[in-house]
């Protein structure tokens, strides 16, 4: 509506109705390009865990196919022949405007970095046991794992034999923890699903409340996507 009251992008010389059913269409249809375009690239595999690229991909196949909606839009409303023309000078403000809603929302809705599980972690052979057990002391070797925490350079272990450091990163300690179900909660946590006896609120932030009773926070970046996986 506000695009349409103000004229935006040049359209000022449209009548008032005219110009709020242009821009109603031509958000439609980007609304509508943005959740296609998502939902293809989520399932391209080279993609996954590069969010850098997948980013980069998003917002140019976005900005080409909302450009020529836009364009096509304008002609219409216009009653002209489509304007390659047009289509170039828009380019610019619809890669701004692309660029912007991304940014909004990835800061918004990020997706947590997951590990996946097997049936039951101690039944499987030694040799398909996630990577992660093959760094820890014997003491911790068939322990479970509730939780990691990211603290500088080093990772705290949450188990059921007790607590202990690692120097690692999270990103790469959650790619050796597969065969465990988990997921990252917090940008410095990952809790393993198992481990999750509830949630609760405390003062407006979010807590998966562990096995151990340790409490792990729950970003409100993350909030959506894990409602969206079931884990509350």
């Amino acid at each position: 509506m506000l695009l349409g009251f103000s004229g935006a992008f040049g359209t000022s010389y449209f009548p008032l109705m005219k110009r709020i059913a242009y821009w109603f269409v031509s958000i439609t249809l980007g609304y509508i390009i943005a959740i296609l375009v998502g939902f293809a690239l989520d399932r391209v595999k080279f993609l996954i865990n590069r969010p850098i690229a997948y980013h980069i991909i998003y917002i140019a196949i976005m900005t080409l196919l909302i450009d020529a909606c836009i364009s096509l839009s304008t002609s219409y409303f216009q009653r002209k022949a489509f304007d390659f023309n047009n289509y170039f000078y828009l380019l610019m403000p619809v890669f701004i405007v692309s660029l912007f809603i991304t940014i909004i929302h990835v800061l918004l809705y990020q997706k947590p970095m997951q590990s996946h599980g097997l049936n039951n972690i101690l039944e499987v052979s030694e040799n398909k046991r996630p990577e992660i057990y093959n760094r820890f002391e014997p003491k911790f070797r068939n322990a479970e794992i509730y939780a990691i925490k990211s603290e500088d350079h080093y990772l705290r272990f949450y188990t059921s034999s007790g607590e202990f450091l690692l120097l690692m990163r999270l990103y790469d300690a959650i790619k050796e923890l597969e065969g465990i179900e988990g997921t990252q909660c917090h940008r410095s946590w990952w809790v393993a699903k198992m481990a999750v006896e509830s949630n609760e609120n405390e003062y407006g932030k979010k807590y998966f409340i562990l096995k151990n009773q340790v409490k792990a926070p729950i970003s409100r970046s993350f909030v959506k996507s894990l409602k969206d996986m079931n884990w509350f």
